[in-house]
């Protein structure tokens, strides 16, 4: 997929667009908007520099490679809508596309929400980084598909910085052994069941429901086994994030499961077995 440049080009804002791009990955997979005041305060850049600077170049990276426009989710605090005519139409109409209609607006926030992101590696990365340089020598040849490639990529992610082991652990997260995890467990947020709550997202357009997989024990500690499938379990895209940031905490674990204390509730999560 091709980048083309738009807007501030040094690192510093590279890393701003970078971080933009998570941001709304994030928001589209919650099926949720953010305003531009929002944005602007998590990547520190106020807010009426964030459509030409941050926005530009990722909508511009969305319509050069068929991509849903990713920056309608981001809106007017006031309207509560995105600003089509300022940003959104002035790459379509400059790129001999389309312009969207304000009728047409659910049905391309719609597809927004329903694109699986995680399919598409963040484009402001830097591919020359001592990290991603690190990340493409560990990955060479190895595509996580088999608990044997798991085993070797263990070993060799032994002695590497926490930066690296987290960009292995989501590469795992939306490859082949997550997918055979989904299955597993039939597309369910395993949170959600053992709270006594539907386990089901939305479904997506190829009829399965939304799911997301999480590594219990955090890939940067490495212990033996945490790259594999008995350390993943799937959850949806709000109880991941509370996984990570809220109040979530693991209390024991066992051969054959987990437990949890989530808001204060006592959990048990069956780990996923193979056989």
């Amino acid at each position: 997929m091709k980048v083309l440049a738009f807007g501030m080009n040094s690192d510093k804002w590279r890393i701003k667009k970078q971080k933009t791009w998570d941001i709304l990955v994030e928001c589209a997979k919650r099926r949720d908007f953010i305003t531009y005041g929002e944005l602007g305060k998590m990547v520190n850049v106020i807010a009426v520099n964030v459509g030409v600077h941050l926005l530009m170049p990722i909508l511009q990276y969305c319509n050069t490679n068929d991509l849903p426009p990713l920056t309608v989710i981001v809106i007017n605090k006031l309207t509560r809508k995105a600003n089509y005519e300022q940003g959104v139409n002035v790459i379509l109409e400059r790129d001999g596309k389309k312009p969207i209609s304000r009728h047409e607006e659910s049905e391309i926030i719609l597809k927004v929400h329903n694109f699986d992101w995680t399919s598409i590696i963040n484009p402001f990365i830097d591919k020359n980084s001592k990290i991603e340089k690190a990340v493409q020598v560990i990955l060479s040849g190895n595509s996580s598909d088999s608990v044997e490639e798991i085993i070797a990529l263990e070993k060799k992610m032994r002695n590497q910085i926490p930066e690296v082991k987290q960009r292995i652990s989501s590469f795992i997260e939306r490859g082949a052994i997550a997918n055979k995890v989904k299955v597993l467990t039939k597309h369910k947020c395993l949170v959600c069941e053992a709270l006594g709550q539907s386990p089901f997202s939305f479904k997506k357009k190829n009829g399965d429901y939304y799911v997301e997989t999480h590594h219990v024990e955090q890939v940067s500690n490495l212990t033996k086994g945490s790259l594999g499938i008995k350390n993943l379990i799937t959850v949806c895209a709000n109880h991941h994030r509370q996984m990570h940031y809220g109040n979530c905490e693991l209390v024991d674990e066992s051969e054959t499961e987990f437990k949890f204390n989530i808001d204060g509730i006592d959990i048990i999560i069956k780990k996923i077995s193979v056989c």
